[in-house]
């Protein structure tokens, strides 16, 4: 492109860019102007540091802005109610022009400030605007239409407005201070003490937002427990404010004997105190509180108490894991010397891969982790509880470990296993204590508990319990040739490879009954056994399969080692005993998949036609009749 085009289109952007932004700006302003005009002052808000409300010679409250919150500073020193204020604050600010009556048109109706209520105002409201001061002063009534007069006290006109602005004003001092015992919100708290009746409670909350309990001892907390405590602190309100500018508080109870909750937010700037001492004079629904440092005294419902002198017990956190079934990627229990371990794979499939590599179930595996996350803590032994020798979990009966996905040893990528973050082992005690309860304890953590035994009756290490019940897989596409043995002899079908479909080759040829070999493919390519029954079992013959009663075999694409043969053993419950040649798994086949084999696969032929004959059949009848009763 030519320089000079480039500079010529560069110019053009930049001036139609500079006249948009002209024209946006003058529009914003003119719909500014037309805003204020509709305004009975020009009063901005978010400028406001501070002001004074007087009303008449009884009611004078001054409020200013520290560190961005509102407090009163007369007559008390106390924290204001943001609402009030802003509320305050907001309906001057939108008070809306009504009649403007002039000095020049005060002088023609020759009228005083008087007769507006403006020479000595119903009441007054001072604003600071950072340095420049504004006094808006409020009059009567009008006479008609029950406007309301006001006047900017820099200046001579006098202004109608909506009296629906008074709604806004303190009727006492007591309509602009906070009824909350505490600012902030719960969810802000980062550290909670509660002391009070020889007892200290501390917890912290980390940064995932979990509550852990350090006094009196370490331990987990119950999230929602602990955020039931601050809600019920933080919606705490004030009944009555019992007095101001206390110097002596242990006539209210408010001294070391209180109650005394302590809130960080994460630095000491950022604490709050709150003290909560005796009865509120006759009224035993009520008690005193302070907030130090404030200088002042609060009459408070004994509601919220209950939530303060929660148990220690009842902050604890119950679950037994704290990982979430989801998360989980690998499983190890181990029972004395046997062991077992699962994993899950990238694709979420579970395997089993000790004692020895095979498919695991997924969905029994998952209904197990479901069921251990599940488990709740019954009763927490704690300090008081006998040693961990007399609780029988210095050698336990039972390991469980629970690992997330990317812990170490949950997959083959090496990671930093964090203990009790990423991985958690559980010891159980064999032991039987009261109350059908079991000991056992978190090995990341000291405190023993007491768990449901009912809770663990799944609870096993034999890898059968978690092995897939599909024996095989195949497709039935790639089957070539079926085999049957049966009592001695042996009847096969091949596929013909013109046709695709099955015949049978041996011991005689003929057609296949299609339907029946379409049966059999359907059944034992996708082969399930119905239960499981042992592995590595050495004595075949309880289960018949070492001279089975019929095996089938199925010959694939390929070599011949892709054969795979379904030996059929004795009789059980429900089914017959089977396993496949070479495999270690004994299971259980259903009975009428054993029946399927005692078919014969060979098609049905036609009966012949019978012979033709001459006599009718009436006649051909008593001639049989006849020939049968010859001597």
């Amino acid at each position: 492109m030519n320089p000079r085009t480039t500079v010529l289109l560069l110019l053009v952007a930049l001036g139609m860019g500079s006249w948009i932004f002209l024209v946006e700006r003058k529009g914003e302003t003119t719909k500014q102007r037309e805003e204020a005009a509709r305004k009975a002052l020009r009063i901005e808000q978010a400028r406001v540091t501070g002001f004074t409300f007087t009303a008449g010679t009884n009611l004078s409250v001054t409020c200013a802005k520290q560190n961005d919150k509102w407090r009163l500073t007369a007559p008390v020193a106390a924290r204001a109610d943001a609402g009030a204020v802003d509320r305050l604050l907001g309906g001057l600010a939108d008070m809306k022009r009504g009649e403007v009556i002039t000095e020049q048109d005060r002088a023609q109706r020759k009228t005083q400030l008087a007769e507006y209520g403006l020479e000595t105002p119903r009441c007054s409201v001072a604003l600071d605007l950072g340095g420049r001061k504004q006094t808006v002063l409020f009059g009567r009534h009008a006479p008609v239409g029950g406007a309301l007069y006001l006047k900017d006290a820099a200046r001579g006109e006098v202004i109608a407005t909506d009296a629906t602005v008074t709604n806004t004003f303190p009727a006492n001092v007591v309509a602009l201070r906070d009824r909350a015992l505490l600012s902030g919100t719960a969810f802000d708290v980062k550290r909670l003490d509660l002391r009070g009746g020889g007892r200290l409670v501390q917890l912290a909350k980390n940064e995932k937002g979990d509550w852990q309990m350090q006094q009196p001892l370490v331990a987990r907390a119950d999230r929602a427990a602990v955020q039931g405590v601050l809600d019920a602190i933080f919606e705490w309100k004030v009944a009555d404010f019992a007095a101001d500018g206390v110097a002596d508080f242990s006539l209210y109870g408010l001294d070391e004997n209180a109650v005394k909750v302590t809130l960080n937010a994460g630095d000491k700037a950022d604490e709050q105190v709150l003290l909560v001492g005796k009865q509120a004079g006759t009224n035993a629904a009520q008690v005193f509180a302070c907030t130090p440092p404030e200088k002042s005294v609060y009459a408070v419902s004994t509601d919220a108490l209950a939530k303060v002198h929660s148990q220690i017990n009842d902050l604890r956190d119950r679950r037994l894991f704290t990982l979430s079934g989801y998360d989980i990627a690998a499983i190890r229990v181990q029972q004395g010397e046997k062991k077992l371990e699962l994993k899950k794979d990238a694709q979420g499939e579970w395997s089993i891969t000790q004692p020895r590599p095979a498919k695991a179930d997924g969905a029994r595996v998952q209904d197990f982790v479901t069921q251990l996350t599940g488990v709740k803590i019954e009763d927490f032994l704690d300090q008081s509880a006998p040693n961990p020798g007399a609780l029988g979990l210095a050698e336990p009966a039972w390991r469980v470990t629970l690992l997330k996905a990317g812990a170490a040893g949950a997959t083959n990528a090496p990671a930093k296993a964090v203990p009790g973050e990423e991985s958690q082992t559980l010891l159980v005690s064999i032991q039987p204590r009261p109350a059908g309860r079991v000991a056992a304890r978190m090995e990341h953590e000291a405190t023993p508990y007491e768990i449901p035994a009912a809770a663990l009756t799944n609870l096993t290490a034999e890898p059968l319990a978690f092995r897939s019940r599909d024996i095989l897989l195949l497709n039935s596409g790639d089957v070539l040739k079926l085999a049957l043995v049966r009592g001695g002899a042996t009847q096969v079908v091949e596929r013909a490879a013109a046709t695709n479909d099955f015949a049978v080759v041996a011991p005689a040829k003929g057609p296949a009954d299609r339907a029946l070999v379409a049966d059999v493919l359907s059944t034992f390519c996708f082969l399930r056994a119905q239960r499981l029954v042992s592995a590595d079992e050495k004595e075949l013959g309880k289960y018949g399969l070492v001279e089975p009663a019929q095996s089938l075999t199925l010959s694939l694409k390929g070599d011949a080692s892709l054969s795979k043969t379904v030996l059929i053993g004795g009789a059980t419950d429900g089914g017959r005993y089977a396993m496949i040649r070479g495999q270690d798994l004994v299971f259980v086949l259903e009975e009428a998949s054993a029946l399927l084999l005692a078919k014969d696969w060979l098609k049905p032929t036609a009966p012949p036609p019978a012979p033709a004959t001459n006599e009718t059949p009436r006649a051909q009848t008593n001639l049989n009749a006849a020939a049968g009763a010859q001597p």
